[in-house]
């Protein structure tokens, strides 16, 4: 179990965060909706006992893909003694009984597509356009297969994947270390008591073809997502991939948000953002708008993209990429409870030793230049290095658009019966 400490002892709360693995694209029980109803049943459910809900604060949860959970428990400081009891009984003390699994199956029926495979999950489309097609399934699975799943099913997904060695937990804010403590030894017992997990060797679950899917849907928006995988998570250049993905999309001055959103207002919105794959980085790119601006706002976006091909970024553009991600670092420290992992971010809870760490990651090397960024996006973000996924409306026309954008990619059509 790993363990990062942001302590701030100016501010009045704190937060106890559990990130859990809670599948693998290569384990044995990949069965669609299994990781969904497992974190339900461990955390969400225990959120309905009275007990749990004390004067500690807040205790939230959530699952984002491929395949990570995680809970929270969040409240003034003055209480940091209970809270720090209470995220050891989520894991001593599952629920895992009969009526628990209905009840919990019953509140995420009407959330969940009639299949499996017909998630339209961001998430989910991004890892069925990206890994091996014998390794993808679903995260969140629909009715027909979370409707079959029994509690022998959540026990075994339980005991595979919530092992030590496969817990990250995150503390922040004005915390006691005799709390902590206490908190770490519970943690430790409950889990040394669980068989190791069987870890094989690194498996590269990306595909090594590039294509586009189109993901057809009754709407009159569009999402269109850009996929670019870059380095390894411990790459030297993981930093500046950080860097241009600020420059990109992710910064409050990026390139796609001004030229699209805020100086041509063409797209509702636009930004990019960083996933994991394995142990391999994706940088997502993406865009949203009406369907009928679809031509004049991909023209904008792929000059936009291809500008950061052409020449190094401004001075000024890196710096204030870095300063974004230092103040990330900051808002950490002043918030405990963004200290729970999400989106793209369970990069760093998952694989971080500390909060020094991070800043490591960002300041160096110590000179960063625009040379340094313009290299690892001619490396990254070159068009055969593209995969394509667009979600909205279909016709000939779109269809006409999108491929002679991206003449070189083959096409799949997705429907609600693959």
């Amino acid at each position: 179990m790993r363990v990062i400490e942001l302590y701030n002892p100016h501010v009045h709360s704190v937060c106890y965060s559990v990130h859990v693995a809670a599948g693998s694209l290569t384990d044995s029980l990949s069965r669609p909706g299994a990781a969904l109803l497992t974190q339900r049943m461990v955390l969400e459910a225990e959120t309905h006992d009275f007990h749990r809900r004390s004067p500690a604060g807040r205790i939230c949860n959530g699952a984002v893909a491929p395949a990570e959970a995680f809970v929270y428990v969040h409240g003034h400081r003055l209480n940091g003694a209970e809270i720090a009891d209470i995220v050891p009984s989520f894991l001593g003390e599952p629920s895992f009984e009969p009526e628990v699994l209905e009840r919990e199956r019953a509140m995420l029926w009407d959330t969940l597509p009639d299949t499996a495979e017909a998630s339209l999950d961001v998430g989910e489309l991004i890892n069925r356009i990206l890994i091996q097609p014998d390794l993808n399934w679903s995260t969140f699975g629909g009715r027909d297969s979370v409707g079959t799943l029994t509690v022998e099913d959540v026990e075994d997904r339980f005991d595979e994947c919530w092992l030590d060695g496969n817990v990250v937990l995150s503390v922040a804010g004005a915390y006691k270390r005799a709390d902590l403590d206490r908190c770490v030894d519970s943690l430790t017992r409950i889990l040394d008591r669980r068989r190791p997990a069987t870890l094989g060797p690194p498996t590269d679950v990306l595909t090594s073809g590039r294509k586009m899917a189109i993901a057809p849907v009754s709407d009159d928006r569009f999402s269109l997502h850009l996929l670019f995988p870059c380095c390894g998570v411990d790459d030297p250049q993981a930093p500046l991939v950080q860097i241009l993905d600020v420059i990109v999309g992710d910064g409050p001055d990026s390139r796609v948000r001004r030229r699209l959103s805020w100086e041509s207002g063409l797209a509702e919105s636009a930004g990019s953002q960083p996933w994991v794959l394995g142990d391999r980085i994706i940088l997502e790119v993406s865009v949203e708008g009406s369907v009928e601006r679809l031509a004049e706002i991909i023209k904008v976006f792929v000059r936009t993209v291809e500008s950061l091909l052409l020449d190094p970024p401004e001075v000024d553009e890196v710096h204030e990429a870095r300063k974004t991600l230092r103040c990330l670092r900051d808002f950490q420290l002043d918030d405990p409870q963004s200290a729970a992992p999400a989106r793209g971010s369970q990069y760093f809870a998952s694989r971080l030793e500390s909060a020094e760490e991070l800043d490591e990651r960002i300041t160096r090397p110590a000179h960063v230049t625009p040379d340094d960024i313009h290299q690892v996006a001619e490396q990254a973000l070159g068009w055969d290095n593209l995969s394509v996924l667009y979600v909205g409306p279909q016709n000939s026309t779109v269809d006409a658009i999108l491929t002679n954008t991206w003449t070189c990619l083959d096409v799949e059509i997705w429907d609600g019966s693959m």
